[in-house]
């Protein structure tokens, strides 16, 4: 006989059980924790003669980490047992008997067969096997070694097909009425615009037929409520814009307190900037807390220059808190400066341009630690580090999505920004992954085309208008006056 399997024990009580076959204490076969010591035993009952070897070197606690345990019972010798662990021979033993051929009931993996006492186990049993020979020391190696890594999941990511996406480390989901993804592999739904609709799960939103029409008005997609409000210091959604003036709604109402410059523009609730056109967004001054701070955004780069902005708040370039392309590799950069100090961290292995996509940043400090800064992408945390420096609590006059607030360079960002969010706390790592899949889906459209009513019409795609003098359409829907 042979039998492996691994095995992991946090603090079991003494006599538990790894297995224990038999039918009652006379005929058993068990591997179990000692008594007295805590050490290993591997015993065989026949006909109430006990046989049983212990490993005096070896703890059979393993504080729940996973180890292997073969044993070989072999009928000649008057029963030669042999013990290895984790692929090593720790016990070779003769005349230590053979269990009988009996019909065994109680069989158990985890406890005791006997009546008066369970023994149980505290912990786990993987890859457990039982073999009629025994096997050789090669092989138990082999087992071993072919069992280390029992399973393995999934060797790539494959995109979300068109008409879904996914939060990072999950399933696909469809894209809600009224939204949409173009393409396998987006990152976010985006909604219907006015003149057209969709149904769940589409991939792109049917135009509305003459006659037809569908409300301008959007509203918030169902998971949105699940983004973190507590503590929300600044935030631009970009649906609140009256002329160049941008709504903050972090208080819960609407306050114009930015600016779009040089022509940018909000389109379908996202900020498009054109570094050829020198456009930003300015924000009025503000103050930075001392509890922590926590920002927040999706943003898109197609081929910004170096040292591009996504964010920079200060009042010159000695007290500023940014986050930037490389000028050497193009890489992602945080960088705070503290009266002329500068702290910077870089991830090493992203690139800060997307080719036009969008993507979800997130970056916390934390004033404990000396500094301790955490970013995300797309939900997944990328970079932990201490001792990077906490932003002053200062007025920050100079704040800027997609420039900088250097006075000679500014470092212009070609691309987007929406949903741009700045807490004056920590998000924990759950609530920045909440954040993120709440706002893949921002907004839906209109989920159906509603007839023009009597007395109206539409061309494809458009808005009703009312039939002019001396003319009429006699019924809803009526593709012309």
């Amino acid at each position: 006989l042979t039998f492996a399997c691994w095995y992991k024990s946090d603090n079991s009580g003494q006599w538990a059980r790894i297995m224990d076959f038999g039918n009652g204490p006379d005929n058993s076969i068990s591997i179990y924790k000692n008594g007295g010591d805590g050490k290993f035993v591997f015993q065989v009952c026949i006909n109430a003669y006990v046989f049983y070897n212990m490993l005096p070197d070896l703890l059979f606690d393993t504080q729940n980490s996973w180890k292997h345990v073969a044993w070989t019972l072999d009928p000649t010798g008057s029963g030669t047992w042999i013990v290895y662990i984790n692929g090593v021979q720790l016990l070779i033993a003769t005349s230590k008997g053979y269990p009988n051929s009996v019909l065994r009931t109680k069989n158990y993996l985890g406890k005791s067969n006997l009546d008066r006492d369970a023994y149980l186990l505290n912990g786990g049993v993987k890859d457990f096997r039982m073999y009629s020979r025994v096997l050789s020391g090669s092989e138990v190696s082999t087992l071993f070694t072919a069992t280390q890594t029992l399973f393995v999941g999934s060797t790539q990511c494959l995109n979300c097909p068109a008409g879904s996406s996914s939060s990072a480390g999950g399933a696909c989901f469809s894209c809600p009425a009224g939204s949409f993804s173009p393409s396998p592999g987006s990152v976010f739904c985006d909604s219907c615009a006015s003149g057209s609709s969709s149904s769940a799960g589409s991939s792109s939103c049917v135009r509305c037929l003459a006659g037809t029409y569908s409300v301008p008005a959007l509203s918030l997609s169902p998971t949105y409520s699940q983004a973190p409000s507590n503590g929300l210091q600044l935030y631009y959604r970009f649906d609140s814009v009256s002329g160049t003036s941008v709504g903050d709604i972090a208080s819960g109402s609407v306050v114009f307190d930015a600016t779009l410059q040089n022509g940018a523009t909000v389109s379908n609730n996202q900020l498009l900037l054109s570094a050829a056109q020198s456009q930003y967004m300015s924000i009025n001054s503000f103050t930075t807390g001392t509890a922590g701070l926590t920002f927040a955004c999706w943003y898109k780069s197609d081929n910004s220059g170096q040292w591009a902005r996504i964010m920079d708040f200060g009042n010159g370039p000695d007290n500023s808190i940014s986050i930037y392309k490389n000028g050497g590799d193009g890489k992602f950069v945080f960088q705070v400066c503290i009266n002329a100090y500068v702290f910077y961290n870089m991830l090493p292995d992203l690139l800060f341009d997307t080719q036009n996509s969008w993507k979800h940043v997130a970056w916390t400090l934390d004033p404990t630690g000396s500094g301790t800064w955490i970013v995300y992408i797309n939900g997944v945390q990328l970079l932990i580090a201490t001792s990077k420096g906490y932003p002053n609590s200062v007025l920050r006059t100079k704040n800027y999505l997609g420039k900088s607030n250097l006075d000679r360079d500014a470092y212009l960002l070609n691309g987007g920004v929406k949903d741009f969010r700045m807490y004056s706390r920590v998000l924990s790592g759950s609530e920045v992954s909440t954040l993120f899949t709440a706002t893949q889906t921002l907004f839906v459209g209109s989920t159906q085309c509603l007839n023009c009513p009597a007395g109206s019409s539409s061309s494809a795609g458009g808005a009703c208008f009312s039939c002019p003098a001396g003319s009429f359409s006699p019924s809803p829907g009526s593709v012309f006056c």
